[in-house]
Order: C-alpha cells, then structure tokens, then sequence
C-alpha cells in the first residue's frame, strides 16, 4: 500500500496552493510516505519543510480525511504493481503569512478563495482538488470525512473531472 499524507493551509481565509514542475498544475503541500515512516502527522510535516519551507508544528494540524486512492499504472508501476494506497488529508489555519521558500519541486505559489478554486477547476490535480472537497465537507460536518478519494469529483450537484 502507498500512502500519502496532504494539509491544506488556509491563511485568512485563502487556500495556499503550490503550482507543480512537472505538469503545471496547483497542488497542496504534501506527498508520499517514505519506506519507514508511518506517522501521516509527522510526514506531512516533514513535507510541508521541503516543499515550502515552512515549520508547522503537530499541534496546529488537524485531520480531516483518510480516502482509500486507485493508483494510476504508472505509478503503480514505480512502486512493484502496489494497486491501491490512503490519503491522509489535514488542514491548519494560519492567521499571517508565513515566510515560503519553494522547492525545486514548484514553480509558484498562490492563495486561492473558493470562487477561484472552483472557476479555475482545471488547473488543480484532479486528486488534489478532490481532496479539496473532502475538505469542505469536514468544514461542513465537523467530522472526518471516509471513502474513496474519485467518490470527491462531485461537489454542490457538479461533477469536476
């Protein structure tokens, strides 16, 4: 199984999103668990260290969603054949803007309210916006969303693929 572990940060009631290298596409601060780690609190920290530069603490993260992912062939295929995997999905909110500092990873960065978010669909990994609405929902329920990370793709009556 390969694991992943996001947060989304809301600074002033903003979402900060980091554009990608590889495929130009805005994403949240996170990524993969390496081989011997297996706290998804303690991933996602190190990940936001690397991707932006930025020290949360374990106490300003709260979790928000575990959703069972497919993996896509290729990745599949980077990791043995390993088919499936969870996200871990956390959020923080900040009250001033952190110093950020990109990693070679991403090209940019921006803070995005949910009009833009959902004007500019497109633009965003699909899992990751995905994750995004696993994200309100909490927002919505208070409580931590379960299931399938594809079983996101519909939010308010509206299927974003």
């Amino acid at each position: 199984m390969i694991n992943g572990s996001f947060v989304s940060i809301q600074i002033n009631g903003k979402y900060l999103f980091i554009k990608r290298n590889d495929n130009g596409l805005w994403d949240l601060t996170g990524g993969g668990f390496d081989v011997d780690e297996i706290d998804y609190k303690g991933v996602v920290l190190r990940e936001v260290a690397e991707e932006i530069n930025f020290s949360l603490q374990r106490k300003q993260i709260q979790l928000c969603a575990i959703l069972g992912q497919k993996l896509k062939a290729e990745v599949s295929g980077q990791y043995g054949g390993i088919k499936n995997g969870l996200v871990f999905l956390h959020c923080a909110i900040l009250y001033e803007m952190p110093p950020i500092l990109l990693s070679e990873e991403h090209t940019e960065w921006k803070l995005f309210d949910y009009e833009e978010i959902i004007e500019n669909y497109k633009d965003f990994s699909s899992g990751i916006l995905w994750m995004f609405f696993s994200l309100l929902a909490f927002h919505q329920t208070k409580k931590v969303q379960e299931g399938m990370l594809y079983d996101r793709r519909i939010w308010q009556e509206k299927e974003y693929v």
